[in-house]
Order: C-alpha cells, then structure tokens, then sequence
C-alpha cells in the first residue's frame, strides 16, 4: 500500500490510542500531535504537506497515468521559487525549482514512511516517468 500506517492513524478521526501506534518512550507524543524535526530531516512544510496530500488522495486507483501529473504540478504550485533556482542558467529555473520540490517530498516521504511517493519521487529526479511501479 502507498499509505503510512502511522501517518494514517494519526489523521484518522477514529485513529487507535496513539500508545498503540508510537514506540513506548516518546515523550514529544500526545493524542493528536507528533514532533517532526523537519530541519534534520532537510524536508519543508510544504514537503510534509504534500506527502500527506499523496496520503489521502483517493483518485490514484482509478488512473494511475493520470494521477501523477496532477500530482506534481500541484506539489510545486504556489510557492515562490528559491535563490538556487532563480540564480540557474537563463530557461532551467523551472526545471531547478521542481527539482528542488521533489527532493523536499522525497524527504518528507522518507521521513513519513511513505516508499510508493519515496519511489516515485526518486524517478522523477532520475527523468523518468515518475510513475510509481
């Protein structure tokens, strides 16, 4: 499955007792929170945000082809590019901010145990179809 068994129940209204779901002994827990340090993680918000979008999507059964495009034209919409990107050779700035959009999200699903966005992401950065097998 593409989803993260703990990511899923902590966004589930009916989610199981937290106790049940985060390892014994983590003290940054309480019912409907969970500490990420997304620094050392070297993800963003916007990443985390994404990944959890790619969690409760509820088209990806129906097309696949179909998902993945919308899926990141949207990962990448709204945000302003950044320095890197922007200092990039004259008509590669787009390709440098979406490569940088990526990158975040392929951290953001390694950090929420997402391996289906993980793969997809990492073929995305290889030029590939960015299409998860």
């Amino acid at each position: 499955s593409a989803r993260s068994p703990h990511l899923c129940a902590l966004l589930s209204a009916q989610a199981q007792p937290v106790a049940d779901i985060i390892p014994a002994g983590n003290t940054s827990v309480d019912a409907r929170s969970l500490d990420l340090d997304l620094q050392a993680a070297g993800t963003t918000v916007a990443a985390v945000r994404t990944a959890i979008e790619f969690v409760l999507a509820d088209d990806r059964a129906a097309s696949e082809a179909a998902f993945w495009p919308r899926f990141w034209a949207a990962a990448g919409r709204g945000r302003p590019p950044r320095a890197v990107a922007t200092a990039a050779r004259k008509g590669e700035a787009q390709g440098v901010e979406e490569a940088l959009v990526t990158l975040d999200v392929l951290l953001a699903a390694s950090l929420l145990g997402l391996p289906r966005l993980q793969d997809a992401a990492e073929a995305r950065l290889m030029g590939g179809d960015a299409i998860a097998p």
